[in-house]
């Protein structure tokens, strides 16, 4: 194995680390200093590497300008790879920058449109950020490449594109929702766990965004009282989106403490 491979397969380790991490019930800021230490040592011999865990931890951390300023490093020693462009596009999703994180991931589909691993998560920044009608073309080449393995979000996601061709509510406004309630999560440091449209049964054009929440059952609600209150006080957003797209947090406690937030 060459040296290039090797150290690589290292940044890979180190970033399916912290994707572990991320996805863990407790954040472990043990853990996160290791693996910082980690990256920081793997500096000389694979800096795009090392900025592409250095920046994860920064999304992971709700820290918008690290996430640029390692990115920014990242991106430019990778020559913009997929890989890279993909990394970006998660952290980036995490600190809220959806539009940002969106044209990553599509730039990074474009370069390798096959690659179903980019593709899946394309669609999942799709979701996350409410890009809808864009949303129509991916899961399109998602059923050309896996016919038998359709995605679960595909339904409400159209049903929701053409709810905004029928005017039903503005795009524009469900993403606008979309980003206070990002708001407001990271303003209290919790960390997201992924998010899933719904449409609401029975109910024509109706559709509910539930945002998962390293969290307590109550620190969701005290999350959905803050965003509730930020809604009801902007009169533009109460008639559109309005009842039509309502975005709510739900809280993850595996062993039923409250999860600490990111610091």
């Amino acid at each position: 194995m060459s040296q290039a491979t090797t150290t690589q397969s290292r940044a890979n380790e180190l970033i399916d680390a912290l994707t572990r991490l991320d996805r863990s019930e407790l954040f472990d800021d043990l853990a996160v200093g290791r693996l910082s230490r980690d990256a920081r040592a793997l500096m000389k011999a694979d800096a795009a590497g090392a900025h592409t865990v250095l920046g994860g931890i920064a999304g992971i951390e709700g820290d918008a300008a690290r996430v640029h300023k390692h990115y920014k490093i990242a991106l430019e020693v990778s020559g913009r790879a997929t890989w890279t462009l993909g990394n970006y596009a998660t952290a980036l999703g995490k600190t809220g920058e959806f539009d940002e994180a969106f044209k990553a991931v599509i730039e990074a589909h474009e370069r390798a449109p096959d690659d179903l691993e980019i593709l899946g998560l394309a669609i999942s920044v799709a979701v996350q950020g409410g890009q809808f009608r864009e949303s129509r073309g991916l899961y399109e080449r998602w059923n050309a490449l896996q016919p038998n393995r359709r995605k679960r979000d595909e339904a409400p996601m159209r049903l929701a594109a053409s709810a905004i061709d029928r005017e039903a509510f503005t795009e524009s406004a469900a993403q606008r929702v979309i980003r206070i309630a990002q708001q407001v999560r990271l303003a209290a440091k919790v960390r997201e766990a992924g998010s899933a449209i719904h449409s609401v049964h029975g109910e024509r054009d109706r559709f509910s965004f539930i945002i998962h929440v390293h969290a307590s059952t109550r620190q969701a609600v005290d999350l959905n009282t803050e965003f509730a209150d930020r809604i009801v006080g902007d009169e533009a957003l109460m008639t559109d989106p309005g009842l039509k797209f309502v975005p709510m947090f739900m809280g993850k406690s595996v062993h039923g403490s409250d999860a600490r937030a990111a610091p």
